[in-house]
């Protein structure tokens, strides 16, 4: 028998991040550890919300697009990110492979 991996720790996948507020979701894919790619996200969503906003700053934001959709999500509607919940949709070592299976689930 073996010991069950850290679904975090697990490389080479496809993931599914879920919004708190609403049924959406971001599909990714990485070869890297999958809580260092969360981490990357999240940093990017923290750095995004200390931003001050006027009204026509705010206005002009939702037009820029962001390093990635979960971004453009959590400022756009002011949603919160389910980061506990992040799912492994698929495990592959193969980046081709991996790249076609994301865009399936996408």
């Amino acid at each position: 028998m073996k010991d069950k991996i850290n679904k975090m720790n697990t490389c080479d996948c496809v993931y599914a991040i879920l919004s708190k507020n609403c049924d959406a979701r971001y599909i990714g894919t990485t070869g890297r550890q999958l809580k260092v790619r969360i981490k990357e996200h999240q940093k990017d969503v923290e750095d995004n919300r200390t931003k001050t906003f006027t009204r026509s700053t705010r206005k002009s934001s939702l037009t820029e697009l962001n390093k990635s959709a979960v971004t453009d999500h959590a400022n756009i509607h002011n949603h919160e990110i389910d980061w506990e919940n992040t799912q492994v949709l698929a495990k592959e070592t193969n980046d081709n492979i991996r790249l076609y299976k994301e865009a399936i689930a996408i």
